[in-house]
């Protein structure tokens, strides 16, 4: 074939339209299935509200730490002069590890009895319930550095907004 006999054929062919959206068809074939649409919106929205109330509440607390940047000294120094900054930040990185240390957890565990709360006792029957709660308190934590301050960041969540508050301000005393 030469280009002219293809060129021929495509003119011999009929123009093909594109059709055009009409509003009033798409207005008319809703209104036709408003029903059905209504009762799927409906179910949608009572769906939604019955997951929304079986969702079980929780409340988180947050307390901010600040680590101590002065070095420590052996003598006692003179007060006029200021003591040296570190400069260090592995020793903010330390303080979020000692945070996070089972012995920690395991004395707020001890404080706030939460071997005996059934929101940290799981049903694990080869563990004790004193380490199902530690398990449990440390999954509930959050430490974290703030960015590359020198503050960390010490967050809990729980059922409860006391115990929540009362998670992060036993552990921070407990530091």
């Amino acid at each position: 074939l030469d280009m002219s006999a293809s060129t021929a054929i495509r003119a011999a062919e009929p123009e093909r339209q594109v059709p055009r959206l009409n509003l009033r068809r798409v207005f008319n074939s809703v209104l036709r299935r408003w029903l059905l649409i209504a009762i799927i919106f409906i179910v949608c929205l009572v769906a939604a509200f019955v997951a929304y109330s079986w969702t079980p509440r929780i409340y988180s607390s947050t307390a901010r730490v600040a680590v101590d940047r002065r070095a420590e000294a052996l003598v006692a120094p003179d007060k006029s002069v200021p003591a040296p900054l570190t400069a260090d930040s592995s020793v903010v990185d330390t303080e979020v590890q000692k945070l996070q240390s089972p012995e920690l957890l395991a004395s707020v565990v001890d404080k706030l009895h939460l071997h005996q709360d059934p929101e940290f006792v799981g049903s694990n029957p080869g563990q004790s319930a004193r380490d199902k709660a530690i398990g449990a308190l440390g999954s509930k934590l959050n430490i974290h550095r703030d960015g590359t301050s020198y503050s960390i960041a010490v967050s809990a969540s729980s059922r409860s907004p006391v115990m929540a508050a009362n998670m992060v301000n036993n552990l921070i005393d407990v530091y």
